[in-house]
């Protein structure tokens, strides 16, 4: 018979033994032999594990000998005496996790009404913050990477891959005691690459969502800034929490805050609001580069809190920009006559805006959408010179 059933069935024999007698069996028993015999067994398989030899060095049965002893561990206390123990007790616990996914094809679940599931849920949970801590038993190498090897092998089941996440975070801090700054977007390869994980990061954070839904590494990155706060003062990383301020502000109190109230604090970001409009359309109509990031957060911003601010104000610098990108890669200002719709109305839409701009009159009363015209009238001269219309009807 194959030594591993033969195996097998003598555990059978001793579960059953313990389950009867309410105690293991004794090497030392003088009355009845078979048990004497199966104490002995015991004993040797006791030395076999903390060896890891014979038939212990096959995975399998010792998996099964930590499954057995931990089910029966009020039997088993010479076990539970060394620092040994919480390490045999937490890989048969990865083992079980392992066949639940494998089987189920799924992550146990926190919530689930199957009590067993549930802590299986929440021992995944402990782990991954002892794992992000670096503390407890993740403080043994040789747990920590079995950690990161199952969450890697298992990433599929999990929102998001916090090895990958650690890898990149502990990237930044070499990066960062080694050059004393942070990573920006002039520097080149994977460090711009950090530059933008950074950011990333950080607009996570602010608004607490993605990875940064999790405690721990909310918290890791608490204490990341706390740490490295000398180097926070990065223009879009204040930009950014800036532009959380005011999403809180306006959330709350349904208005934009005013760039004339009373309150210092509200007048500023109200100030801020204004100069974005500003920094946006110079942006823009100068042809700067942009970081991308920001860009996106200020366009994604308008369409979220649009009936806070002032539409016609937004929909005429829209179209602002697209007259202004026109003339400057043709050199010439959009023809009434042009058989494309969109050049024809863009085209209408420049002499409109100057029949009210030489009667300042509609949008033209706007002082600082009269300024824009005028410089843009100045920047463009040429292109205007044969085209002013001071009488057409809007």
């Amino acid at each position: 018979m194959d030594n591993v059933i033969i195996w097998i069935n003598k555990l059978l024999e001793v579960k059953e033994y313990i389950d009867k007698n309410n105690k293991k069996p004794s090497q030392y028993n003088k009355s009845n032999h078979e048990v004497k015999i199966l104490g002995r067994w015991l004993n040797t398989q006791r030395q076999n594990f903390l060896k890891k030899k014979y038939l212990m060095n096959d995975e399998r049965i010792y998996n099964k000998w930590i499954e057995f002893i931990t089910y029966y561990k009020d039997y088993f206390k010479e076990y539970f005496k060394n620092q040994n123990t919480d390490t045999l007790l937490w890989y048969n616990k990865l083992e079980i996790v392992k066949t639940y996914i494998d089987q189920n094809k799924r992550s146990p679940s926190t919530v689930s009404k199957d009590n067993n599931i549930k802590k299986l849920g929440l021992w995944i949970i402990l782990q991954q913050r002892n794992y992000i801590k670096k503390k407890s038993l993740m403080l043994n190498n040789n747990i920590y990477n079995k950690w990161t090897e199952f969450i890697n092998n298992y990433k599929n089941y999990f929102g998001y891959n916090i090895v990958v996440w650690l890898e990149k975070y502990n990237e930044l801090i070499h990066f960062i005691e080694l050059n004393h700054k942070l990573p920006d977007r002039n520097i080149q390869d994977n460090n711009k690459i950090l530059y933008i994980w950074l950011l990333k990061q950080q607009d996570y954070y602010i608004n607490t969502k993605n990875i940064m839904k999790d405690i721990d590494i909310y918290n890791k990155w608490t204490e990341f800034i706390t740490n490295y706060k000398d180097y926070f003062n990065n223009d879009k990383l204040i930009w950014l929490d800036k532009l959380t301020e005011v999403c809180k502000y306006i959330d709350i109190y349904k208005k934009k805050p005013s760039m004339h109230s009373n309150n210092i604090h509200i007048k500023k970001l109200g100030i801020w609001i204004n100069q974005q409009y500003h920094i946006y359309l110079k942006k823009k109509t100068s042809q700067f580069i942009w970081d991308s990031h920001i860009h996106n957060k200020w366009n994604a911003f308008l369409n979220n809190y649009k009936t806070y601010f002032d539409t016609n104000y937004v929909i005429w610098t829209t179209k602002y920009i697209e007259a202004e990108q026109y003339i400057s890669m043709y050199n010439k200002l959009p023809s009434l006559s042009d058989k494309d719709i969109y050049i024809k109305k863009l085209s209408f839409w420049i002499y409109n805006q100057e029949y009210k701009y030489y009667r300042k009159r509609y949008i033209m009363k706007n002082t600082k959408i009269y300024n824009m015209w005028t410089e843009f009238k100045n920047k463009y001269n040429i292109c205007f010179k044969n085209n002013i219309i001071k009488s057409l009807d809007s």
